[in-house]
């Protein structure tokens, strides 16, 4: 039987690894604890980041250039230059 895909809002997220697993927590701002856990090989982290990657440069293309704060970006220690990239 197919189960029905969950959709839920995250603003919120963790990234973490060991040797073998990526493991990506995510949930609201809004809310103490984390939504969810994903659980990556090394293989796929790669492959979500290039696909995300490539969807991010697509979405820019059609809608311009995605924002963010230097407060955002500072706590997330992305350097402006990445982000623009």
């Amino acid at each position: 039987m197919i189960q029905p895909i969950h959709s839920i809002y995250i603003d919120r997220f963790e990234v973490g690894f060991n040797d073998y697993t990526f493991t990506l927590k995510l949930g609201n701002v809004n809310e103490a604890e984390f939504y969810m856990e994903i659980k990556l090989t090394p293989e796929i982290a790669k492959q979500l980041h290039l696909i995300l990657r490539q969807a991010t440069r697509m979405y820019e293309y059609e809608n311009g250039t995605i924002r963010s704060t230097p407060k955002i970006l500072e706590a997330l220690d992305i350097p402006k230059e990445d982000w623009d990239a």
